[in-house]
């Protein structure tokens, strides 16, 4: 992937773009975020939790964080599909179905939207770090 990004910006003429490989949960922006996107990608992270916290104390007082992913649907259809996602999760890269990233959201901030789309299968939380924001240094609760 880096490779293909690298590329990618060396053929579009792209200057303003730096590339950089690590873990989500270690990176430091050299200035603090307007906003932080997670796009079908925030569900296969291991560390998840780790990762939510990290980009939120670096995100600015009105920025946002945006998680896009795919969901097992609720309802009769969803408890259905339930066990052959579990199954498929674990033999591909695809990611955890039980990862429920609102209400991780919800434990940094009042201000989140969630919406679902296509049938339930895909949703889009949206939250933003309010402007004195005391939740910074919350520990996000890990059940297990």
């Amino acid at each position: 992937m880096p490779r293909k990004a690298a590329d990618r910006c060396r053929v579009n003429l792209w200057k303003n773009v730096k590339l950089q490989e690590c873990d989500a949960a270690d990176f430091l922006a050299p200035v603090s975020l307007d906003a932080v996107l997670f796009s079908l990608s925030y569900n296969t992270m291991p560390n998840h939790r780790d990762v939510l916290r990290n980009v939120w104390r670096q995100l600015r007082p009105g920025g946002s964080i945006v998680i896009v992913d795919a969901r097992v649907p609720s309802g009769r259809f969803g408890r259905l599909i339930l066990p052959f996602a579990i199954w498929l999760m674990k033999h591909t890269t695809l990611g955890n179905p039980l990862i429920r990233p609102w209400d991780e959201l919800a434990e940094l901030t009042t201000d989140l939207h969630t919406s679902s789309h296509r049938l339930g299968s895909y949703y889009m939380s949206c939250g933003v770090k309010p402007a004195s924001c005391q939740s910074e240094d919350r520990a996000i609760r890990i059940s297990v």
